[in-house]
């Protein structure tokens, strides 16, 4: 039973063949581990090739993670999307506050680090990747996405 999520709704399919899920939770560290195994359960269910579904996995798992746990905004909606020939994650923080949508500068890592790799980790996994952000207001909010390929496995 996912407790942590506010609701889980099943999308209309987007073009020829695309499959949609959209996940609503709370912004809040114990709602991870509920929105990890939602995406996971999709992602079977579509049957995602092994190797893409560990990649999927943790790129899904480092996006949320970093607007769950350094975001500003107190909803969080995440989108998964696939075709045939890839799977489109997007992690959006629904910000309301003036000044929130800042992005904040990537973390000056050093090689004994234990933290601040999650986005080399999803540039390297992914075939693309990106960050939009958008103005604060009732729609308001900031979105990370990544898109991985498919088509040759």
């Amino acid at each position: 039973m996912m407790t942590g999520l506010a609701h889980r709704q099943a999308a209309a399919p987007q073009g020829a063949g695309r499959q949609v899920e959209v996940c609503v939770l709370r912004r809040a560290p114990t709602t991870l581990p509920d929105v990890r195994h939602w995406a996971r359960v999709q992602f079977e269910a579509w049957h995602v090739p092994a190797d893409a579904l560990q990649e999927a996995e943790l790129v899904f798992s480092e996006l949320v993670s970093n607007v769950v746990l350094h975001g500003y905004g107190d909803v969080v909606s995440c989108r998964i999307e696939a075709g045939a020939a890839d799977l489109h994650i997007e992690i959006r923080e629904h910000v309301v506050r003036e000044g929130a949508h800042t992005a904040a500068p990537p973390p000056d890592t050093r090689s004994d680090d234990e933290h601040g790799r999650g986005l080399l980790l999803v540039e390297a996994l992914s075939s693309d990747w990106g960050v939009a952000p958008t103005l604060p207001g009732p729609d308001g909010c900031r979105r990370v996405w990544a898109r991985i390929g498919l088509a040759d496995r």
